[in-house]
């Protein structure tokens, strides 16, 4: 199983931002836009802590909350693999950096608007699970609360 983050800042004009990061994928060939994740692969691990520990290995920053937003399966016609997914806030850059080998060592990663990114997400442009995931969940967990349903 497996832990996504999606990190979440006020930008400088008062909108929201969400940090995505660029990895290539070679399965499909492709760099691919996305939100930082991993494998529950520390024995004895707990979910928010393998994503504390995610979000510092691939974009060497620490989130001062986490906040479960939604658990999905990433494949159900070929695995059984979970996600569990956070909303990361107060993100600030770590005392540590995070000494990256292989795919991961050209990661990228950017604040990009909420709005970009869902515009993005509609326009077929973002195609990565967890961040369409995160991202749907995200807005319709906002919308939600703000118009006063549970």
């Amino acid at each position: 199983d497996a832990v996504a983050i999606l990190p979440i800042r006020m930008g400088d004009n008062g909108d929201e931002e969400v940090l995505l990061i660029r990895q290539y994928r070679h399965p499909i060939r492709h760099i691919m836009w996305e939100i930082p994740a991993g494998l529950l692969d520390v024995e004895g691990e707990t979910a928010e802590l393998a994503a504390h520990r995610e979000l510092g290995e691939e974009v060497d920053m620490v989130a001062g909350s986490l906040e479960p937003l939604i658990n999905m399966y990433a494949t159900t016609g070929c695995s059984d693999e979970q996600y569990m997914i956070f909303i990361a806030r107060d993100v600030h850059a770590s005392d540590v950096v995070f000494d990256r080998q292989d795919e991961e060592a050209e990661i990228e990663s950017f604040w990009v608007p909420l709005s970009r990114v869902c515009q993005a997400i509609y326009a077929g442009d973002l195609r990565s699970p967890t961040l369409v995931t995160a991202i749907l969940a995200y807005i319709g967990k906002q919308s939600v609360f703000l118009n006063g349903s549970k």
